[in-house]
């Protein structure tokens, strides 16, 4: 039965179902989850939404609680910043948004980067006294880069897309170029894709190459005559 026409009570239990596999490590199906997703966002069914927070929520908590300094602030709890993560995610993603993701990984990565964004908003606002140095420029360097994702480079990304159709590489774009995910990092997450960090390296250039050939893309990322004879020699 395609999945698209099953009831969604059904769709929504056999996600659950693959997702309990998957945190066993054992081989999970993602079309349920995906469909599930696609539902509720693409589609905008609040039924699925609620589907969708239900079985992610525990993922996304583990996000938010892995933060780099997360655990500095003794009386913060996940939840708000799961909330705000759901939200944001239903926000960017609703609509036709949503048909620029063809899997179940590439969602969740992205549902990840709301998580994480969430957490460094607040974060830096709080300007926790607790945190080192260090640890603050870190913290620093880590939301200007996704802000600038979520809020200056929202059409350069949607260019990036255009120019790489295949899903496998917009993946490893996403992760390199706006998640600044270094390569062995990737190839331990993704071993099906990459089988180490040279693997990454090497697609990595191959993206970049197309890239830069792209003069349209160069336009929207504002570079002069100068920066993209820079580009060309690289």
């Amino acid at each position: 039965m395609d999945v698209r026409h099953m009831p969604l009570d059904e769709v929504a239990q056999r996600c659950a179902e693959e997702t309990d596999k998957f945190r066993h490590k054992h081989a999970a199906d993602n079309q349920f989850c995906f469909e599930l997703f696609r539902r509720a966002l693409e589609e905008g069914d609040h039924e699925a939404f609620k589907y969708v927070f239900e079985i992610y929520k525990p993922q996304c908590a583990r996000w938010v609680r892995n933060v780099r300094g997360f655990e500095a602030a003794s009386e913060l709890t996940p939840d708000l910043f799961v909330s705000q993560a759901f939200a944001n995610l239903y926000k960017d993603l609703r609509g036709e948004k949503f048909q620029r993701f063809a899997a179940l990984e590439a969602v969740l990565q992205y549902l990840r980067k709301c998580a994480v964004t969430a957490v460094l908003q607040h974060l830096r606002k709080a300007e926790l006294a607790e945190l080192t140095l260090d640890r603050s420029e870190e913290l620093d360097a880590n939301l200007a880069e996704e802000l600038k994702t979520e809020v200056e480079y929202e059409e350069l990304w949607e260019r990036i897309c255009w120019l790489l159709p295949d899903e496998t590489d917009r993946l490893l774009a996403d992760l390199r170029l706006r998640q600044n995910v270094m390569p062995a990092q990737i190839a331990q997450m993704y071993p099906e894709h990459w089988p180490d960090g040279r693997a990454v390296s090497v697609a990595m250039q191959r993206i970049l190459r197309t890239l830069r050939r792209d003069r349209e893309l160069r336009a929207m990322a504002g570079l002069s005559p100068k920066d993209e004879k820079l580009l060309d020699s690289l």
